[in-house]
């Protein structure tokens, strides 16, 4: 550890425990390193994003050192029953900012989030495109007592795509 006067070391892009190591052995610094996290899309996960002070300002006795530590990219929440102004809190807090694009399609879950691109846990890289689609109510046909085509077309009017079984 250096005696005298004591400066921050440039931490910038290293990782956390190297970090650590660099301002202790390097900077003199015997003191606590405090470490916040953040989610960055361009900073590899466990990498200082900032420092406080910056590199090369003099460390005086008590003096506060900081480092943000960087989560790495965000990943995609699971939206799936959520509304979609709890949907966009959810995207907002996994780190996404921009806008998500936000469709409607039909559903038993009406008022609620039934499908999302991209799907859940999927690292969101930076300007890709995040939709949910909500769901709005399908009222579903009378085919009792109809024959299968018939049945088969009023579903597919009502917005039911798919297989059909018969029972």
């Amino acid at each position: 550890v250096k005696k005298g006067r004591v400066h921050m070391p440039d931490v910038h892009d290293l990782y956390e425990y190297e970090a650590r190591r660099v301002i202790r052995v390097y900077g003199g610094w015997e003191g606590q390193v405090q470490v916040s996290n953040e989610r960055s899309l361009r900073v590899e996960r466990t990498r200082v994003i900032r420092q406080s002070p910056e590199a090369n300002a003099p460390l005086e006795p008590g003096a506060r050192v900081q480092i943000v530590v960087s989560e790495g990219a965000p990943l995609m929440p699971d939206l799936a029953g959520l509304t979609p102004e709890a949907a966009r809190v959810s995207l907002t807090r996994s780190g996404w900012r921009q806008a998500p694009v936000e469709t409607q399609m039909l559903s038993l879950t009406p008022g609620l989030v039934s499908a999302q691109e991209p799907s859940p846990q999927t690292v969101l890289a930076e300007n890709s495109r995040v939709s949910f689609a909500v769901g709005f109510p399908i009222e579903m046909p009378n085919v009792v007592d109809t024959d299968i085509q018939a049945a088969q077309t009023a579903l597919f009017r009502a917005g039911y795509t798919g297989r059909f079984q018969i029972l």
